[in-house]
């Protein structure tokens, strides 16, 4: 279905009336969605953003969200000043639409202004409370289930947010990632990023030993949906380099294990996106069906 619908787009004989390719662009897109290379979304999703009118707000929104995403997580091969070219756009839109929710796109905003070293982590963590949380307290939220305002992705930025506005909110975190899971115990996404930023928050609380850190790394597994795909490789990588870490010396607490692989995310050869500058991992969110 979907070799034909490229077919039928390509053909340079059909003269599209624009609506017409619009919805095809933008159902192909949607559907094949993260199963493409992250290039491969990034041209299709560039290409239909030079056939949105000025009121189609809502798919504008959309396809901002999902190129900020992309963004992300592709390996960063420009300077700080060229990296999410279209996260002041996205902004844009989200301030001039004020009636139009969607915390997709709040999220990719958030985390990428936090990630480019626009905002603190506290300003971050303040921003998702006051608009995904109606303004609650962390306290109350990692005591409530995740509200419809909000997302289980979200849940998880949010609770290594609060730990790197202030180590005292470890617990508080930790039972938020216990909710997050909760909502898709099944799911091999949430399996492996609550296990994987559950195990460094209990590093970082001293409640497990470096040996122990390093054996349940090992037997986390890649969610299937990047096994082969750009993201997947990068994860690899994460998890090579820090079992590479914990078989040295260098690293005898969490402050340690966190100097060096801050400092080797800073490696040019390194393959890394934005996403694995953190030892901490977080997650954009996008719009696929």
């Amino acid at each position: 279905m979907f070799s034909s619908m490229h077919s039928l787009l390509d053909n340079p004989e059909i003269k599209w009336p624009k609506e017409i390719q619009k919805m095809l662009l933008i159902s192909l897109v949607q559907h094949e969605g993260v199963f493409n290379s992250s290039e491969t979304q990034r041209i299709q999703l560039e290409g239909i953003k030079t056939l949105l009118d000025p009121t189609d707000v809502s798919e504008r929104l959309r396809t901002l969200t999902n190129l900020v995403g992309i963004d992300m997580c592709s390996a960063i091969k420009k300077s700080k000043s060229d990296q999410l070219q279209y996260l002041g756009e996205l902004k844009n839109v989200l301030d001039a639409e004020k009636n139009i929710y969607d915390y997709k796109a709040l999220n990719n905003h958030v985390l990428g202004e936090y990630l480019l070293g626009n905002i603190t982590a506290r300003k971050a963590q303040d921003y998702f409370l006051e608009h995904c949380y109606s303004g609650k307290s962390l306290t109350q939220v990692a005591l409530s289930p995740i509200p419809t305002t909000s997302h289980k992705i979200i849940h998880i930025n949010l609770a290594m947010l609060a730990v790197e506005t202030n180590e005292k909110n470890i617990n508080a975190a930790l039972t938020m990632l216990t909710i997050a899971l909760s909502n898709a115990p099944q799911d091999d996404f949430y399996q492996f990023y609550v296990g994987y930023n559950r195990l460094m928050l209990r590093y970082q609380k001293g409640s497990i030993s470096k040996t122990s850190l390093k054996e349940q790394l090992l037997v986390l597994k890649i969610p299937n949906l990047f096994a082969d795909l750009e993201s997947g490789d990068m994860l690899y990588r994460r998890l090579d380099y820090l079992e590479q870490l914990l078989e040295g010396n260098q690293v005898d607490n969490y402050m340690s294990l966190k100097k060096a692989y801050l400092k080797q995310a800073q490696n040019p050869i390194w393959h890394r996106s934005l996403l694995s500058h953190q030892l901490s991992l977080y997650s954009d969110l996008q719009h696929w069906d």
